[in-house]
């Protein structure tokens, strides 16, 4: 399988491939990252990684940059959603951010006093969405995390073939309100940091579930070792 996906991406890099093979490759690292760190480091580094997301979009501004770059390689480093049965990732250029669109606009209207400010086009005017791997990656290490080590011996729930405990479950679910959060800010008009809001919302999520299934905070937090 993970050579039928190499060959895809070499021969045909559709939409439908890269975001295949990003799954593929975003549930492996999560997985291998999860049970690998342990709960403490993986609450650093959704931590760590959450504000140099944050500095990175709204500071320096280089992540922006890179995002751009790399599209052109047609690799598995961003999942892809569609907005229209008939897009093709093979013919996209790159995805352009609304304020370089704003700013091309403003640039033009401004050659005319005359003529009337325009508001920034709508966030829906495009022909599909793009989010970074690690944006899916970085917060599901912590759910990995949570459901491999279980803080507490917090009992597994009762789901066939998955090893889920509440607190990974509660971590699980403030990922995806963190997501709901991102995407109502990026319909408003303009790119934003992932991080920020799915690793605290993972974050989030996991404490609220720790409470539930009465785990004391300092085994939540992985510290109960060195107290």
């Amino acid at each position: 399988f993970a050579l039928l996906l190499g060959v895809g991406l070499l021969a045909y890099p559709e939409w439908y491939v890269i975001d295949t093979a990003g799954i593929v490759m975003g549930a492996g690292a999560a997985g291998l990252f999860g049970i690998s760190f342990g709960l403490l480091p993986a609450l650093v580094l959704l931590v760590i990684l959450a504000v140099y997301d944050a500095i990175s979009v709204y500071g320096t501004e280089h992540m922006l940059t890179l995002a751009s770059g790399v599209m052109s390689l047609r690799l598995p480093v961003v999942l892809v959603v569609p907005l229209s049965l008939s897009y093709s990732f093979l013919e996209e250029e790159g995805p352009e951010t609304i304020e370089d669109e704003s700013a091309e606009e403003a640039e033009t209207e401004g050659e005319d006093d005359d003529e009337e400010e325009e508001t920034p086009p709508d966030a829906l005017d495009r022909d599909a969405f793009f989010i970074g791997l690690g944006d899916a990656v970085i917060p599901t290490i912590l759910v990995a995390s949570a459901a491999f080590f279980r803080p507490g011996n917090t009992a597994l729930l009762d789901v066939p073939g998955i090893a889920l405990t509440v607190p990974a479950l509660g971590a699980m679910v403030g990922t995806l309100l963190g997501l709901l959060g991102l995407m109502w800010m990026v319909l408003k008009g303009r790119a934003h940091a992932g991080l920020p809001l799915l690793n605290g919302g993972a974050i989030a999520g996991y404490l609220v579930g720790t409470l539930i299934a009465g785990v004391a905070i300092a085994e939540a937090l992985g510290v109960a070792p060195y107290l």
